[in-house]
C-alpha cells in the first residue's frame, strides 16, 4: 500500500485511533509511542514516514484479520464518525496491493517486500506465487532483508 502526501495525515490520523486499541494491554515507553516517532521521522523524510506508516497499518490489518469482530466494528464506527476509512476499506486496499503483486509477477520496492511478507504470513492469496516472488526479490537484493 503506498500512502501519498496528501492522504498522510488523514491516515495517520486512523493509526493514532487504532494502534492504542489493537495494542492495548502492551506498554510503550513515551519515546516509543509510534505517532511520536512517526513524528520523528517525518520531520528528517516525510517519504520514509509515509512507508513506515504504510507498514504499520499493513501489520494491524494483517493482525487483525482474525481479531475480535466486536472490536473492529466498534473500531469501524469510531473512524466513521471520525470521517476515516474504516478497516474494510484498508483491506481492501491492502488486498489490492498484494494483487498488483502478484500480476507484476515481482516486488519493485521495499515497501511491495513487506506488504508481500505480511501477506503470506497470512493467506487468502496464492502463497506459492507470492513465495517465489518473494524469494526472487530477496536473491536480487542479496540478503534476506531488504537494507534499511
Amino acid at each position: 500500500m503506498k500512502i501519498t502526501p496528501e492522504e498522510y495525515d488523514r491516515l495517520r490520523e486512523w493509526f493514532s485511533i487504532v494502534w492504542p486499541v489493537v495494542f492495548s494491554g502492551i506498554e510503550i515507553a513515551p519515546e516509543a509511542n509510534p505517532i511520536t516517532v512517526l513524528g520523528q521521522i517525518a520531520a528528517k523524510s516525510p517519504a520514509k514516514a509515509r512507508q513506515g506508516l504504510a507498514m504499520a497499518i499493513g501489520d494491524i490489518i494483517e493482525d487483525t484479520k482474525y481479531g475480535d469482530g466486536a472490536i473492529i466494528s466498534g473500531l469501524d464506527q469510531r473512524l466513521l464518525a471520525a470521517d476515516l476509512p474504516t478497516f474494510s476499506d484498508l483491506r481492501m486496499r491492502f488486498s489490492r496491493a498484494v494483487r498488483t503483486i502478484l500480476r507484476r509477477g515481482r516486488i519493485s520496492t521495499e515497501q511491495e517486500y513487506y506488504i508481500a511478507r505480511n501477506a503470506i504470513e497470512g493467506s487468502g492469496t496464492d502463497e506459492e506465487h507470492l513465495s517465489n516472488i518473494l524469494a526472487d526479490y530477496e536473491e536480487a537484493i542479496g540478503s534476506c532483508t531488504p537494507p534499511m
